[in-house]
């Protein structure tokens, strides 16, 4: 396709869109940009005679080799298109958000022209984040497409290496969000914030100012309005918190806590106001502390941060030393979700990342409240926890029963579940906590001195299985959801080495925004539903701990 087509998509009197040279002919670069257009997709990107060939990855690559990919050919890039990240306003040509999700070099095996007529491109990857051997393999035309204008379609395959992955740790895209130039979400491209480029492709338009950091709320919806885009912000410039007071009161560390100094009531403290500038908590800068994240309840970044000051020294013995994952939503719960549990490749240094082992990704964790609200910033709606520590990931040391209720269960059907996985787990001589899930359901949860996770899904099963046996018209130990109506998943699935439960005293992405809430057995009749506690209510429960005890009690699974 040569640039030819290129350039007649484009008018370059007013866009700033290099019209591209052909390059010198034996370049390697290799470059996925994620760009969020009409339809979310992924554009790979191979240089190949001087241009970049390009091909629109509809739903990203996936390391699992039985995954293939649609991959639509389109036209030919300039090689200096590589280097943009940034935005393109609504009704231009590929208007939307432009991320470097990935760069690096490609080789191909065999002759890449051959290959390319062919229609079936073997090559190695050496990108940050992809690495190894695919395949590009182009799909036959139908007879009702021969002949007519359209783009072929391809499919894009990773090859078997030792780079492949299967099931969810094949999904690179969850696991790698952010981009390898800049570290930078999509939300923070499209706000501006760092290196910030605006194309324009329409005939007289006009330039635009492109300062990341508009002083106040009118400055900033002055300007992503300027330029034909919505502000991001919804927020209230000036207004107050709506747990200020709470993070203010907030108690100093309890004797024994290794946050250190600047954690707990100090850190608390260090609130400077709302602005749209900006706000330090924890001693950590908030950009944009009033975008809204529930907007339904009114729950900004902000109040978010000063939540997590207030209950720290309740949370914190339950997230520190463990890995985590987080679900990201950096417009809020009303924008895009997406599921983390390792640090961008690209991340060097970062105080949340930990290193676990050569052979896999490096985690996500927290050592203070610092870091916590360093997630906040990042947009973490949710915190989810193994259950093991860093230092032995392959020991469980505390197991996890779900109770997820079908559509026509009431809350005391889920309530007596919970009391009576409790009697079950008792007569095993085993003692359990209980907190409510944030959701529908209810969490049981039993400390265990740590063992191999195939002994304790061995023993969850056995529990839900007999639950299921004894009363199968109320419990269901499959999670067929057909056979849910009615019925009470006994979910035991969450104790595997990869799987994640949302953490005590974590918020949920959910409406009103909800808290995942230990309580004591006592109180477990009195609740009302696993998502009565929100950030804004939930301060009525921190008279007392619930899970006081929990880091104390030692206990041993049964042998059988």
């Amino acid at each position: 396709m040569a640039l030819e087509i290129y350039r007649k998509k484009r008018k370059f009197d007013v866009t700033a869109e290099p019209r591209g040279r052909k390059g010198r002919r034996g370049g390697d670069r290799y470059v996925i940009q994620k760009h969020a257009a009409r339809r979310l997709h992924y554009d790979l990107r191979l240089e190949l005679d001087g241009v970049m060939k390009s091909w629109a990855v509809t739903r990203g690559p996936s390391l699992d080799p039985d995954d293939k990919r649609l991959a639509v050919h389109v036209e030919d890039h300039p090689v200096d298109y590589n280097s943009f990240e940034g935005t393109i306003p609504e009704g231009e040509y590929g208007g939307g958000t432009v991320m470097i999700w990935d760069r690096g070099r490609w080789i191909p095996e065999g002759d890449p022209h051959r290959g390319y007529a062919k229609g079936h491109l073997d090559f190695v990857l050496e990108g940050e984040k992809l690495r190894g051997r695919w395949h590009l393999v182009r799909m036959r035309r139908r007879d009702s497409e021969r002949g007519k204008d359209s783009h072929d379609n391809w499919l894009l395959i990773k090859g078997k290496d030792d780079e492949a992955r299967s099931g969810r740790s094949a999904d690179i895209l969850e696991q790698e969000p952010l981009s390898v130039v800049t570290g930078r979400s999509m939300d923070e491209i499209a706000e501006g914030k760092g290196k910030k480029r605006v194309w324009h492709s329409n005939r007289g338009a006009k330039p635009v100012s492109s300062d990341p950091k508009p002083q106040t709320q009118s400055e900033f919806r002055a300007q992503l309005l300027a330029q034909g885009t919505p502000p991001k912000s919804k927020g209230r410039a000036g207004s107050r918190p709506r747990v200020a007071k709470a993070a203010a009161k907030s108690s100093a560390p309890k004797a024994g806590d290794k946050t250190g100094s600047k954690t707990g009531s100090e850190s608390g403290g260090k609130s400077r106001g709302t602005t749209d500038v900006g706000a330090a908590i924890a001693d950590v800068h908030l950009t944009h502390p009033d975008r809204v994240y529930w907007a339904d309840a009114g729950v900004t970044k902000q109040d978010l941060a000063e939540y997590y000051v207030s209950i720290w020294n309740y949370m914190q013995p339950h997230v520190v030393d463990r890995p985590l994952a987080i679900v990201r939503g950096p417009e809020g719960t009303s924008g895009e979700l997406f599921f983390q549990k390792h640090i961008a490749s690209n991340i060097k240094q970062s105080p949340l990342r930990h290193v676990v082992d050569a052979k896999e990704h490096d985690v996500i964790a927290v050592e203070q409240l610092g870091d916590l609200i360093a997630l906040v910033q990042t947009g973490a709606l949710e915190i989810h926890t193994r259950g093991s520590r860093l230092g032995k990931l392959d020991l469980c040391d505390r197991i996890v029963f779900d109770l997820d209720p079908g559509e026509g269960v009431s809350w005391q059907q889920i309530v007596a579940a919970a009391q009576e996985v409790r009697d079950r787990v008792q007569a095993e001589k085993l003692k359990s906590f209980v907190k409510l899930s944030g959701g529908k359901g209810i969490h049981v949860v039993v400390p265990i001195i740590g063992v191999d996770w195939d002994t304790v899904k061995a023993f969850t099963a056995r529990i839900a299985a007999e639950m299921a046996a004894d009363s199968p018209s109320l419990y269901l130990a499959k999670m067929t959801k057909a056979l849910r109506k009615g019925k009470i998943f006994i979910d035991y699935l969450r104790n595997t080495r990869e799987a994640t439960s949302v953490a005590p005293y974590s918020t949920r992405a959910r409406a009103g925004a909800p808290v995942s809430v230990p309580v004591t057995w006592k109180a477990l009749p009195r609740t009302t539903a696993g998502n009565q506690y929100t950030v804004l209510n939930v301060k009525k429960l921190l008279k007392q701990d619930a899970w006081a005890e929990i880091g104390k009690v030692k206990q041993k699974l049964p042998a059988k």
